[in-house]
């Protein structure tokens, strides 16, 4: 009941203030499509070091971060965790999930399927 509880608070934010990241090629096409339609911020391609905790750069401080492969995205994973921010991460098997709030299984290898999960 608590994790339900803490499903639902992630469904208050706004679309601005959610940043998708994915450094994967095969995450990219959904994160783009996902951001056009949504609204949601995203960050495709390479993630630098200190985008979400260095103010000095480009710099942004989301409520909330989607990941679509916790195993490449760990830098942006490792700066969600020292802002303390939520997290929700699409996962596949092989996946460390230690920084995770919310864990999505899917097949993070294939394209095809996380643009069924997204949605688009």
């Amino acid at each position: 009941m608590k994790k339900l509880k803490q499903l639902q608070s992630y469904f208050k934010y706004n679309p601005e203030d959610i940043l998708a990241v994915s450094i994967r090629q095969y995450g990219q096409k959904p994160v783009k499509k996902m951001g056009e339609l949504t609204g949601i911020r995203i960050l495709d391609g390479r993630f630098r070091p200190g985008s979400l905790t260095n103010p000095t750069q480009r710099f942004f401080e989301p409520s909330l971060l989607v990941v679509t492969d916790p195993l490449a995205d760990q830098q942006a994973l490792h700066e969600a965790e020292n802002i303390g921010i939520p997290v929700i991460g699409l996962c596949d098997t092989n996946n460390e999930t230690k920084y995770l709030d919310v864990i999505i299984p899917t097949i993070t290898r294939v394209d095809v399927h996380l643009l069924l999960y997204t949605g688009f």
